[in-house]
């Protein structure tokens, strides 16, 4: 079950309900200019299950569909955190 949005840095994930709510729980000296554009690539973004596992976009839309959560919705099979209740 997909729990929470999240932002994986340096192996540590910062949650929320939303990857926006996530991104303001990371403390502001990890925000490096290599982060803050990986960030905003959508490269460090993804979501955590209910085991504590960081699943990135695709990983995440296949264990919802897998669990119930979401119907077979997006076209590019990413999960987006407001296709999910959170």
């Amino acid at each position: 079950m997909i729990t929470a949005a999240a932002i994986r840095i340096d192996g540590k994930c910062y949650t929320g309900r939303t990857h926006w709510d996530a991104g303001n729980t990371i403390p502001p000296e990890l925000f490096t200019p290599d982060v803050v554009d990986a960030v905003m690539a959508g490269e460090l973004q993804g979501f955590v299950t209910d085991d504590g596992t960081f699943l990135d976009r695709r990983q995440a839309y296949r264990h919802a569909l897998e669990c119930g959560q979401i119907r077979n919705a997006a076209h590019d099979k990413r999960l987006r955190s407001q296709m999910v209740r959170l």
